[in-house]
C-alpha cells in the first residue's frame, strides 16, 4: 500500500492498477447503482459515487494523483462488458480547498461531468447525510473493486462488506500512535476489535453507506493502517461535515 509523500503515519487506500473489499463478498449486479469506477487510460484508479446526473464524489487524494478521469457508471465486472456500462469524461475536478495530504482532512473531491449520466436500474444517485445524525454502532456497507487482502490484487467483481461505525473517541485511541483522527473530518468503521473486514487499496473514493435501504452515503473511503488489521478500523471522510460545500460547488457549473 503506497504512503503519502513525506508522511510516515497515514496510509491512503490508494488503488494500485491491479486491486476488493477485504473480507467482503460479491455484490449483486445493480445492487449499488451509485458506485462508479474512476479510470485513467482504461485502468481502474479509484472509486466514487453518483450525487446527481452531472456530479460524482470521490476522495481528494484521488484527484491529487491524476489530471483527469473517465467515470464508468453501471460497472460490475471490470473484465466483462454487460451493456449496462456508461463512460463519461470529467469536465472539472474540484478538490476541497482545505484538503491536507498529510493528515487527510477534507479528503473530498467533486467531479463535474462532461455530459449527464442516464439513470436506470443499474445507474442512479445516492443521498448525502444530514448534519448532526448519530451513526455510532450502526451497520454500514462499503463497496469497491479494491484489494481482497493487504497488498493483494484488485477484484474483477464489485465487492461489498458490512461493519459498524466506531465512536470517534474509540477510533482516536486506536490511532493514537499515528496522530489520532480529526473528529470533524473523519468517521471510522470496522469489525472491531477483531478486524477482518475493511476497505483496501483500490477502494479509495468509494462510498460507505447505511444498509437500511435509505440510499444514504455517510463516508468516503480515505485511509487506514494496513487493511482489516485488528484494532485499526478504516477511516472515512465524514460527509455530513461537507454537505454545504458539496451543495455550493454542485451549483457552480
Amino acid at each position: 500500500m503506497g504512503s503519502l509523500a513525506g508522511d510516515k503515519r497515514r496510509v491512503v487506500r490508494k488503488p494500485m492498477l491491479d486491486g476488493r473489499i477485504v473480507g467482503g463478498e460479491d455484490a449483486e449486479e445493480g445492487e449499488i447503482p451509485w458506485q462508479v469506477s474512476l479510470e485513467t487510460f482504461g485502468s481502474h484508479v479509484c472509486g466514487g459515487f453518483i450525487l446527481d446526473e452531472m456530479n460524482v464524489i470521490t476522495a481528494a487524494h484521488c484527484c491529487d494523483a491524476v489530471s483527469s478521469f473517465t467515470v464508468v457508471a453501471g460497472e460490475y465486472d471490470r473484465f466483462q462488458t454487460s451493456g449496462n456500462e456508461v463512460e463519461v469524461d470529467v469536465a472539472r475536478m474540484i478538490p476541497h480547498e482545505d484538503y491536507n495530504g498529510f493528515d487527510l482532512t477534507a479528503d473530498i473531491c467533486l467531479l463535474h461531468l462532461e455530459s449527464p449520466l442516464p439513470f436506470n436500474g443499474f445507474i442512479g444517485p445516492v443521498a448525502m447525510p444530514k448534519q448532526g445524525e448519530d451513526w455510532i454502532g450502526e451497520l454500514m456497507s462499503v463497496s469497491g473493486w479494491g484489494s481482497t487482502s493487504e497488498g493483494g490484487s484488485l477484484s474483477n467483481i464489485l465487492q461489498k462488506g458490512d461493519f459498524v461505525v466506531v465512536a470517534d473517541e474509540e477510533c482516536d485511541d486506536y490511532y493514537a500512535s499515528f496522530g489520532g483522527i480529526d473528529f470533524d473530518s473523519h468517521i471510522c468503521a470496522g469489525n472491531m476489535p477483531e478486524g477482518g473486514i475493511d476497505s483496501c487499496q483500490g477502494d479509495s473514493g468509494g462510498p460507505m453507506f447505511e444498509t437500511s435501504g435509505r440510499r444514504i452515503t455517510i463516508g468516503i473511503t480515505s485511509w487506514g493502517v494496513g487493511c482489516a488489521r485488528p484494532e485499526f478500523p478504516g477511516v472515512y471522510t465524514q460527509l455530513a461535515t461537507y454537505t454545504d460545500w458539496v451543495e455550493a460547488n454542485r451549483q457552480r457549473f
